[in-house]
C-alpha cells in the first residue's frame, strides 16, 4: 500500500485521495526532471569497466553500482521527442541509483531497506548497469 500512495503522490493522480488507494497497472511513472519516490533493497554490485567492459579478471576495471531492487516491478512511460527518455520500459524490478553526492553515505545503506528520491531517466552509455536509472536527490533507510 504504501508504494502505491508514494505512486499517487509522484504522479498527482485525482482518483488516488486519501480514500482510493488504488493504482491502475497500466499508470507508469514519468522520466525526469520530476522526482518520483521508491523503496526496495540497496545492494552494491560490481561490474566490469574500462577498458572493454568485459571481465575484471582479464583487465577490465573494477566499477560498482548502487542499485535499488524495487518493492514491485514499475513501469516508465516514454517522453516526446528522440532523446534516450523516448522509450517505455515495463517491469523494472531494479534501478541503478546515481549519487550525485555523499557517495560514500548512500553506498553505506548497501544490505539495507531504504526510500530513494530523485528523477528517473533512461541508460545511456555502458556505464549504467540497469535499462532505467535514478539521479539520486534524498535516499533514507526504512
Amino acid at each position: 500500500m504504501r508504494l502505491v500512495s508514494v505512486l499517487c503522490a509522484a504522479l498527482l493522480l485525482p482518483a488516488c485521495g486519501p480514500g482510493e488507494q488504488t493504482l491502475q497497472p497500466e499508470a507508469c511513472l514519468p522520466y525526469g526532471p520530476r522526482s518520483v519516490t521508491l523503496s526496495g533493497k540497496a545492494v552494491t554490485r560490481m561490474f566490469p569497466g574500462p577498458p572493454d567492459s568485459r571481465n575484471v579478471d582479464s583487465g577490465s576495471a573494477a566499477e560498482n553500482a548502487l542499485l535499488l531492487q524495487l518493492d514491485a516491478p514499475i513501469c516508465v512511460a516514454s517522453t516526446t521527442g528522440t532523446d534516450s527518455n523516448a522509450v517505455e520500459e515495463r517491469e523494472i524490478r531494479e534501478i541503478q541509483l546515481v549519487p550525485q553526492s555523499s557517495f560514500a553515505a548512500a553506498y553505506s545503506l548497501s544490505g539495507r531497506r531504504v526510500t530513494a528520491t530523485g528523477p528517473l531517466f533512461h541508460a545511456q552509455n555502458d556505464h549504467h548497469r540497469t535499462k532505467v536509472l535514478m539521479t539520486l536527490r534524498a535516499i533514507a533507510p526504512n
